[in-house]
């Protein structure tokens, strides 16, 4: 495989200290599979330990990862305490960071100044292995990556997201009205709320760069398909295209869903849009960046891709303008990506072989079955709705559609917790309303 290269004075690869927040399911997979493969790093999964991960415990045998178990939500303290008494991580990947708070604890582990240490006071016991911002602060962190959603945009002023054009990073703008928050959240309230609460953790995170130099870069992804899918709505849209089923193509809340048209990310390509972060440097720190594929299709366009994929010939789905789509999570238009390949020089797959190759994974019944299984509990926070190979890293030619049969032990029992208890206020506060 090829090694990604940080040679120290002998000329050696540096095994670089990655935390992945998360991990276990999908997209996290796919970023633990591409550094196992691909660089000399030794990866950290802390997670609720809830999804069985045989190919984790090859890995933790090799030497080449360690398992931490912690339930963010309801184990704050240890959490920050995990985190922050650890020497400095390289890259920190967080896919399951939802509300403020768990926000304010990844700050609190990862950010010590000279005011007060963060973390309970370890931050300050470990200095010397911590880089120093230009105010002061200690960071445990040489890059911090967000993982956000295009869901914020749920939460934003409709008159900025209905404009007709791509949506660019700066849309993400609130509402100023109590009126018009409470609207927002009648026309969908489960994505206000997950978009809103994205929106707060980006909010804390930019504070903390503001202030403190905090090296977080956020990545915001529209619908995510590809291998290890935890959701299933590709795989269920498969299904019935095989089935020749009528499929709806209209957009709820959408004017004209014949001219609506969407994005989506091929997994497999953020791994590289995460290493090319890194590559980018403190340029980067504090920038929001769209992800997906370059090609932005209507409804009908992509539901008949995936017919060329599984049929051959996509004229022969049948499609129903009338009926409503089942795969389009927001109503708020497709991504503008252009930010990320000029700023971090990441390009994506391409549409038509992204869902080639997602299809052929799907068409294995034992990745189909894992598929089932994950996203039979859709409420569990480790869900996310978010790679080939080149010299650098930086380009997604695919070859992760290749197919991989999941095993047995891995399909087993699979029912992922969750918790309904809320999180105690934190220690301090960043000032912003929760709009």
């Amino acid at each position: 495989g090829i090694i990604v290269m940080d040679p120290n004075k002998h000329g050696q690869p540096v095994q670089q200290r990655w935390l992945v927040v998360g991990g276990t399911q999908f997209m996290g997979r796919l970023l633990l599979e591409h550094l196992m493969k691909h660089t000399t790093h030794h990866v950290t999964v802390l997670n609720r330990g809830k999804t069985p991960s045989p190919w984790l415990t090859e890995y933790e045998a090799a030497g080449r990862a360690t398992r931490l178990v912690c339930d963010r939500l309801n184990q704050r303290k240890r959490f920050v305490s995990l985190v922050s008494t650890s020497p400095r991580w390289d890259v920190v990947v967080d896919f399951v960071c939802f509300d403020k708070l768990q926000a304010v604890d990844a700050v609190q582990a990862l950010v010590a100044t000279e005011t007060g240490g963060k973390g309970e006071g370890k931050l300050e016991q470990r200095d010397d292995t911590r880089v120093t911002s230009g105010n002061g602060a200690r960071l445990g962190c040489g890059l911090y990556v967000f993982i956000s959603t295009d869901s914020v945009y749920m939460a934003c002023d409709r008159k900025i997201v209905e404009q007709q054009r791509p949506r660019l990073e700066s849309d993400a703008v609130q509402p100023q009205t109590t009126k018009a928050r409470r609207a927002l959240k009648r026309r969908n309230g489960y994505q206000y709320g997950y978009g809103k609460g994205k929106l707060n953790c980006e909010k804390v995170f930019q504070m903390a760069y503001q202030q403190h130099g905090f090296p977080v870069v956020t990545l915001r992804l529209p619908d995510v398909i590809g291998p290890y899918d935890n959701l299933g709505s590709h795989l269920q849209l498969q299904r019935d295209v095989t089935a020749g089923k009528r499929l709806g193509t209209r957009v709820d809340g959408v004017p004209d869903s014949a001219r609506h048209r969407i994005s989506l990310l091929y997994a497999p390509d953020l791994p590289h849009a995460i290493l090319a972060a890194q590559r980018a440097g403190p340029s980067v720190h504090g920038h929001v960046y769209h992800l997906g594929c370059l090609e932005t299709p209507t409804v009908e366009e992509y539901t008949r891709l995936v017919g060329e994929a599984v049929l051959g010939d996509g004229s022969k789905v049948k499609v129903d303008p009338e009926c409503e789509a089942d795969i389009v999570s927001v109503d708020t238009g497709c991504l503008d990506v252009g930010l990320a390949q000029r700023e971090l020089e990441w390009k994506p797959t391409s549409l038509t072989k992204a869902v080639g190759n997602t299809c052929r994974w799907n068409g294995v019944p034992g990745n189909a079955k894992y598929t089932d299984i994950m996203s039979a509990d859709t409420s569990s926070s480790e869900s996310s709705s978010s790679e080939s190979s080149d010299s650098d890293g930086s380009s997604g030619s695919g070859d992760e559609g290749d197919v991989v049969v999941v095993t047995r032990e891995e399909r087993r029992g699979v029912v992922l917790g969750s918790s309904s208890k809320k999180p105690r206020v934190a220690a301090f506060s960043f000032g912003f309303e929760n709009g």
